[in-house]
Protein backbone atom coordinates (compact mmCIF):
# COMPACT_ATOMS: atom_id res chain seq x y z
CA UNK A 1 0.00 0.00 0.00
CA UNK A 2 1.41 3.37 -0.95
CA UNK A 3 -0.03 5.01 2.12
CA UNK A 4 -1.27 3.28 5.41
CA UNK A 5 -1.56 6.09 7.87
CA UNK A 6 0.90 4.99 10.29
CA UNK A 7 4.32 6.08 8.14
CA UNK A 8 3.78 9.13 6.88
CA UNK A 9 3.41 12.45 8.26
CA UNK A 10 1.18 15.42 7.58
CA UNK A 11 3.74 17.28 5.56
CA UNK A 12 4.93 14.81 4.02
CA UNK A 13 1.35 13.74 2.73
CA UNK A 14 0.31 17.78 1.85
CA UNK A 15 3.07 17.65 -0.23
CA UNK A 16 2.29 14.46 -2.04
CA UNK A 17 -0.98 15.98 -3.41
CA UNK A 18 -1.95 18.18 -6.29
CA UNK A 19 -5.28 20.32 -5.10
CA UNK A 20 -6.98 21.98 -7.81
CA UNK A 21 -10.21 23.95 -7.37
CA UNK A 22 -13.39 25.05 -8.48
CA UNK A 23 -15.83 28.25 -7.56
CA UNK A 24 -19.43 27.53 -7.87
CA UNK A 25 -22.77 29.53 -7.34
CA UNK A 26 -25.43 26.86 -6.59
CA UNK A 27 -27.88 29.41 -5.30
CA UNK A 28 -28.84 33.05 -5.94
CA UNK A 29 -31.34 35.31 -4.21
CA UNK A 30 -31.61 39.09 -4.37
CA UNK A 31 -30.96 39.18 -0.59
CA UNK A 32 -27.50 36.44 -0.69
CA UNK A 33 -25.17 34.67 -2.95
CA UNK A 34 -22.95 32.33 -1.77
CA UNK A 35 -20.23 31.15 -3.87
CA UNK A 36 -19.09 27.33 -3.06
CA UNK A 37 -15.41 26.63 -3.04
CA UNK A 38 -14.96 23.08 -4.02
CA UNK A 39 -10.84 21.23 -3.93
CA UNK A 40 -10.01 18.63 -5.71
CA UNK A 41 -7.37 16.23 -4.88
CA UNK A 42 -5.73 14.00 -7.35
CA UNK A 43 -2.06 12.19 -7.56
CA UNK A 44 -1.32 8.69 -6.82
CA UNK A 45 -1.52 9.40 -3.13
CA UNK A 46 -5.23 10.18 -3.50
CA UNK A 47 -6.33 6.52 -4.80
CA UNK A 48 -5.54 5.63 -1.08
CA UNK A 49 -7.85 8.38 0.55
CA UNK A 50 -11.73 7.51 1.04
CA UNK A 51 -13.73 8.91 -1.79
CA UNK A 52 -15.64 11.63 0.03
CA UNK A 53 -12.23 13.05 1.35
CA UNK A 54 -11.40 13.35 -2.68
CA UNK A 55 -14.07 16.31 -3.45
CA UNK A 56 -14.63 19.02 -0.47
CA UNK A 57 -16.88 21.67 -1.00
CA UNK A 58 -16.86 24.77 1.39
CA UNK A 59 -19.83 27.86 1.19
CA UNK A 60 -18.27 31.20 1.13
CA UNK A 61 -19.87 32.33 4.26
CA UNK A 62 -17.69 29.36 6.32
CA UNK A 63 -14.40 30.39 4.50
CA UNK A 64 -14.70 34.00 5.08
CA UNK A 65 -14.23 34.11 9.19
CA UNK A 66 -11.36 31.78 9.14
CA UNK A 67 -9.52 33.28 6.15
CA UNK A 68 -10.02 36.92 7.24
CA UNK A 69 -8.43 36.24 10.77
CA UNK A 70 -5.75 33.97 9.15
CA UNK A 71 -5.21 36.80 6.94
CA UNK A 72 -5.00 34.32 3.70
CA UNK A 73 -7.82 33.87 0.36
CA UNK A 74 -10.90 32.16 0.11
CA UNK A 75 -8.99 29.38 -1.85
CA UNK A 76 -5.96 29.11 0.49
CA UNK A 77 -8.36 28.38 3.57
CA UNK A 78 -10.11 25.94 1.32
CA UNK A 79 -7.26 24.27 0.23
CA UNK A 80 -5.50 24.02 4.13
CA UNK A 81 -9.13 22.60 5.53
CA UNK A 82 -9.35 19.63 2.79
CA UNK A 83 -6.24 18.79 3.33
CA UNK A 84 -6.56 18.50 6.72
CA UNK A 85 -9.65 17.42 6.66
CA UNK A 86 -8.06 14.05 4.03
CA UNK A 87 -5.35 12.80 6.19
CA UNK A 88 -7.42 12.99 9.64
CA UNK A 89 -9.98 11.38 8.01
CA UNK A 90 -8.08 8.99 6.68
CA UNK A 91 -5.82 8.06 9.91
CA UNK A 92 -9.58 8.15 11.61
CA UNK A 93 -11.75 5.60 9.16
CA UNK A 94 -8.71 3.19 8.39
CA UNK A 95 -6.49 2.74 11.06
CA UNK A 96 -8.14 3.47 14.13
CA UNK A 97 -11.41 0.83 13.63
CA UNK A 98 -8.64 -1.99 13.25
CA UNK A 99 -6.98 -1.77 16.33
CA UNK A 100 -7.14 0.27 19.67
CA UNK A 101 -5.37 3.84 19.77
CA UNK A 102 -3.43 2.49 22.54
CA UNK A 103 -1.87 -0.42 20.30
CA UNK A 104 -1.81 2.53 16.99
CA UNK A 105 0.15 4.87 19.26
CA UNK A 106 2.72 2.10 19.88
CA UNK A 107 3.64 2.29 16.12
CA UNK A 108 3.40 5.59 15.40
CA UNK A 109 6.44 8.10 15.63
CA UNK A 110 6.09 10.66 17.57
CA UNK A 111 6.04 13.16 14.47
CA UNK A 112 2.59 11.80 13.36
CA UNK A 113 1.58 11.09 16.91
CA UNK A 114 1.88 15.05 17.58
CA UNK A 115 0.33 15.42 13.63
CA UNK A 116 -2.49 13.42 15.06
CA UNK A 117 -3.09 15.65 18.51
CA UNK A 118 -2.72 19.11 16.73
CA UNK A 119 -4.40 18.56 13.53
CA UNK A 120 -7.78 17.27 15.75
CA UNK A 121 -7.85 20.05 18.26
CA UNK A 122 -9.26 23.49 17.55
CA UNK A 123 -6.16 24.88 16.98
CA UNK A 124 -4.94 22.49 13.77
CA UNK A 125 -4.05 25.88 12.07
CA UNK A 126 -1.08 26.02 14.29
CA UNK A 127 0.49 22.89 12.90
CA UNK A 128 3.70 24.22 11.49
CA UNK A 129 3.27 22.84 8.08
CA UNK A 130 -0.10 24.94 7.77
CA UNK A 131 1.77 28.04 9.22
CA UNK A 132 3.88 28.19 6.59
CA UNK A 133 1.64 27.89 4.04
CA UNK A 134 -0.14 30.73 5.90
CA UNK A 135 3.14 32.88 5.27
CA UNK A 136 4.19 31.53 2.07
CA UNK A 137 1.32 32.87 -0.49
CA UNK A 138 1.57 31.82 -3.42
CA UNK A 139 1.36 34.07 -6.89
CA UNK A 140 -1.96 32.78 -7.59
CA UNK A 141 -3.64 33.38 -4.35
CA UNK A 142 -1.89 36.88 -4.22
CA UNK A 143 -4.25 37.96 -7.53
CA UNK A 144 -7.37 36.80 -5.63
CA UNK A 145 -9.33 39.03 -3.95
CA UNK A 146 -8.87 39.08 -0.15
CA UNK A 147 -11.58 37.70 2.07
CA UNK A 148 -13.17 41.24 3.28
CA UNK A 149 -12.34 44.63 1.99
CA UNK A 150 -11.76 47.39 5.23
CA UNK A 151 -15.25 48.34 4.67
CA UNK A 152 -16.44 45.08 4.85
CA UNK A 153 -15.11 43.98 7.65
CA UNK A 154 -16.21 47.08 9.99
CA UNK A 155 -19.68 45.98 9.11
CA UNK A 156 -18.89 42.35 8.94
CA UNK A 157 -17.90 42.54 12.89
CA UNK A 158 -20.26 45.33 13.77
CA UNK A 159 -22.65 42.19 12.54
CA UNK A 160 -20.64 39.60 14.04
CA UNK A 161 -21.18 41.17 17.60
CA UNK A 162 -25.48 41.36 16.88
CA UNK A 163 -25.25 37.90 15.81
CA UNK A 164 -23.04 36.74 19.05
CA UNK A 165 -25.35 38.34 21.23
CA UNK A 166 -28.35 36.81 20.05
CA UNK A 167 -26.67 33.25 19.79
CA UNK A 168 -25.41 33.28 23.48
CA UNK A 169 -29.14 33.70 24.68
CA UNK A 170 -29.46 29.80 23.60
CA UNK A 171 -28.32 27.15 26.34
CA UNK A 172 -26.66 24.95 23.52
CA UNK A 173 -24.66 27.45 21.68
CA UNK A 174 -23.10 28.66 25.13
CA UNK A 175 -22.03 24.87 25.84
CA UNK A 176 -20.77 24.22 22.62
CA UNK A 177 -19.05 27.88 23.07
CA UNK A 178 -17.20 26.26 26.38
CA UNK A 179 -16.89 23.11 25.19
CA UNK A 180 -14.86 24.90 22.50
CA UNK A 181 -12.61 27.09 24.68
CA UNK A 182 -11.91 24.04 26.68
CA UNK A 183 -10.82 22.47 24.05
CA UNK A 184 -8.63 24.63 22.30
CA UNK A 185 -5.43 22.43 22.71
CA UNK A 186 -6.21 18.46 22.94
CA UNK A 187 -3.23 16.72 25.03
CA UNK A 188 -2.21 13.26 24.36
CA UNK A 189 -4.46 12.08 27.43
CA UNK A 190 -7.23 13.56 25.53
CA UNK A 191 -6.64 12.03 22.74
CA UNK A 192 -6.32 8.92 24.28
CA UNK A 193 -9.49 9.16 26.06
CA UNK A 194 -11.51 10.22 23.02
CA UNK A 195 -10.10 6.82 21.47
CA UNK A 196 -10.57 5.04 24.22
CA UNK A 197 -14.16 6.17 23.72
CA UNK A 198 -14.22 5.12 19.94
CA UNK A 199 -12.78 1.62 21.60
CA UNK A 200 -15.83 1.32 23.81
CA UNK A 201 -18.33 1.78 20.95
CA UNK A 202 -16.42 -0.41 18.55
CA UNK A 203 -16.74 -2.96 21.69
CA UNK A 204 -19.85 -2.72 22.44
CA UNK A 205 -20.88 -2.92 18.54
CA UNK A 206 -18.88 -6.35 18.36
CA UNK A 207 -20.77 -7.69 21.60
CA UNK A 208 -24.04 -7.04 19.90
CA UNK A 209 -22.81 -8.89 16.40
CA UNK A 210 -21.81 -11.80 19.53
CA UNK A 211 -25.01 -12.05 21.34
CA UNK A 212 -26.59 -12.25 17.66
CA UNK A 213 -23.69 -15.03 16.40
CA UNK A 214 -24.57 -16.63 19.66
CA UNK A 215 -28.68 -16.60 19.60
CA UNK A 216 -28.09 -17.82 15.74
CA UNK A 217 -26.14 -21.35 17.40
CA UNK A 218 -28.82 -21.68 20.13
CA UNK A 219 -31.53 -21.96 17.31
CA UNK A 220 -28.83 -24.57 15.61
CA UNK A 221 -28.48 -26.82 18.86
CA UNK A 222 -32.49 -26.46 19.11
CA UNK A 223 -32.97 -27.48 15.98
CA UNK A 224 -30.23 -30.05 16.26
CA UNK A 225 -32.23 -31.96 19.21
CA UNK A 226 -35.27 -32.07 17.31
CA UNK A 227 -33.60 -33.85 14.65
CA UNK A 228 -32.16 -36.57 16.77
CA UNK A 229 -35.11 -37.08 19.10
CA UNK A 230 -36.71 -38.23 15.19
CA UNK A 231 -33.79 -40.55 14.89
CA UNK A 232 -34.26 -42.25 17.95
CA UNK A 233 -37.44 -42.79 17.44
CA UNK A 234 -37.10 -44.29 13.59
CA UNK A 235 -34.26 -46.38 15.58
CA UNK A 236 -36.29 -47.73 17.69
CA UNK A 237 -38.97 -48.95 14.53
CA UNK A 238 -36.35 -50.00 12.66
CA UNK A 239 -34.47 -52.12 15.51
CA UNK A 240 -38.80 -53.50 16.53
CA UNK A 241 -38.08 -51.89 19.61
CA UNK A 242 -41.64 -50.33 19.92
CA UNK A 243 -42.67 -47.48 22.98
CA UNK A 244 -42.92 -49.07 26.46
CA UNK A 245 -40.74 -51.08 28.71
CA UNK A 246 -38.45 -52.74 26.14
CA UNK A 247 -34.99 -54.32 26.65
CA UNK A 248 -32.38 -52.40 26.78
CA UNK A 249 -29.31 -52.21 24.18
CA UNK A 250 -25.88 -52.39 25.21
CA UNK A 251 -25.14 -48.75 24.61
CA UNK A 252 -28.07 -47.26 26.10
CA UNK A 253 -27.44 -49.96 29.21
CA UNK A 254 -23.61 -48.31 29.24
CA UNK A 255 -24.93 -44.62 28.75
CA UNK A 256 -27.44 -45.46 32.30
CA UNK A 257 -24.67 -46.71 34.26
CA UNK A 258 -22.43 -43.69 33.62
CA UNK A 259 -25.29 -41.01 33.92
CA UNK A 260 -26.05 -43.28 37.42
CA UNK A 261 -22.36 -42.56 38.25
CA UNK A 262 -22.12 -39.05 37.70
CA UNK A 263 -25.83 -38.80 39.62
CA UNK A 264 -23.80 -40.24 42.72
CA UNK A 265 -21.17 -38.07 42.68
CA UNK A 266 -23.73 -34.99 42.36
CA UNK A 267 -25.74 -35.91 45.45
CA UNK A 268 -22.57 -37.22 47.73
CA UNK A 269 -20.95 -33.46 46.51
CA UNK A 270 -24.39 -32.01 47.42
CA UNK A 271 -24.55 -33.35 50.86
CA UNK A 272 -21.25 -31.72 51.92
CA UNK A 273 -21.77 -28.69 50.59
CA UNK A 274 -24.90 -28.29 52.64
CA UNK A 275 -22.96 -29.13 55.22
CA UNK A 276 -25.81 -32.39 56.06
CA UNK A 277 -24.99 -35.97 57.16
CA UNK A 278 -27.52 -38.02 55.75
CA UNK A 279 -30.24 -38.07 52.65
CA UNK A 280 -32.70 -37.86 55.62
CA UNK A 281 -31.48 -33.98 55.83
CA UNK A 282 -30.57 -33.42 52.33
CA UNK A 283 -34.82 -34.57 51.61
CA UNK A 284 -35.40 -31.60 54.15
CA UNK A 285 -33.19 -29.36 52.63
CA UNK A 286 -33.97 -29.18 49.04
CA UNK A 287 -37.86 -30.52 49.83
CA UNK A 288 -37.63 -33.78 48.13
CA UNK A 289 -37.94 -37.78 49.18
CA UNK A 290 -35.23 -39.64 51.30
CA UNK A 291 -35.89 -42.37 49.52
CA UNK A 292 -34.77 -41.49 46.50
CA UNK A 293 -32.02 -39.72 47.06
CA UNK A 294 -30.60 -42.80 49.10
CA UNK A 295 -31.38 -44.41 45.87
CA UNK A 296 -29.81 -42.18 43.39
CA UNK A 297 -26.55 -41.86 45.79
CA UNK A 298 -26.43 -45.94 45.90
CA UNK A 299 -26.95 -46.01 41.87
CA UNK A 300 -29.78 -47.99 42.00
CA UNK A 301 -31.98 -45.49 40.05
CA UNK A 302 -31.55 -42.89 37.87
CA UNK A 303 -33.64 -39.50 37.78
CA UNK A 304 -35.88 -38.32 34.85
CA UNK A 305 -34.95 -34.63 33.81
CA UNK A 306 -38.18 -33.70 34.86
CA UNK A 307 -38.33 -34.39 38.63
CA UNK A 308 -34.07 -32.49 38.37
CA UNK A 309 -36.11 -29.62 36.99
CA UNK A 310 -38.51 -29.47 39.27
CA UNK A 311 -36.33 -29.75 42.54
CA UNK A 312 -33.58 -27.45 40.71
CA UNK A 313 -36.18 -24.01 41.75
CA UNK A 314 -36.50 -25.34 45.20
CA UNK A 315 -35.17 -23.02 47.94
CA UNK A 316 -32.61 -24.39 50.72
CA UNK A 317 -34.52 -24.72 53.86
CA UNK A 318 -31.94 -27.17 55.73
CA UNK A 319 -28.25 -26.95 56.63
CA UNK A 320 -25.53 -24.21 54.88
CA UNK A 321 -27.46 -21.41 52.95
CA UNK A 322 -31.19 -22.43 55.09
CA UNK A 323 -33.02 -18.91 55.02
CA UNK A 324 -30.65 -17.14 52.62
CA UNK A 325 -33.54 -18.00 49.51
CA UNK A 326 -30.70 -19.63 47.84
CA UNK A 327 -32.13 -22.27 45.48
CA UNK A 328 -30.90 -25.55 44.14
CA UNK A 329 -29.12 -24.61 40.82
CA UNK A 330 -27.43 -21.86 42.45
CA UNK A 331 -25.55 -24.37 44.67
CA UNK A 332 -21.75 -24.89 43.66
CA UNK A 333 -21.69 -28.86 42.82
CA UNK A 334 -19.58 -31.17 41.31
CA UNK A 335 -20.78 -31.84 38.82
CA UNK A 336 -22.96 -29.09 38.65
CA UNK A 337 -26.84 -29.73 38.35
CA UNK A 338 -27.01 -28.31 34.94
CA UNK A 339 -24.64 -30.49 33.18
CA UNK A 340 -26.64 -33.43 35.15
CA UNK A 341 -29.23 -32.26 33.50
CA UNK A 342 -27.42 -31.97 30.05
CA UNK A 343 -26.21 -35.39 30.19
CA UNK A 344 -29.39 -37.36 31.44
CA UNK A 345 -31.22 -35.65 28.38
CA UNK A 346 -29.05 -38.27 26.35
CA UNK A 347 -29.71 -41.07 28.27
Amino acid sequence: MLFDGLSISFKVFAESLKTTWMESVPYISCFKTDIVYSIYLSGKLANELPKKVIKQSFNESYLKPIATELNISLRKAAKLMALRNAWVANFQERELPKISFTQLRSQLNSEIAIDYVVLTSNNWVQHPWIEDQIEQEDSEDLLCVKPYTPEELATHNEFSKMEFERKIQNIEFCTNLFRSQNGSYKSMLEADADAAKHDVKRAEKRILELQDELAGQENIIRAAKKVIRKFRDTDRLLNNRLPGRQEKTEEELKRIEIAKRFVSQWVISLKNVLEVNNCSELANAIGSQRMILGRWENKKALPTISSLRTISNNKIQFGKYAGTGTKLYEVQTTPSLSNLVNLIEFV
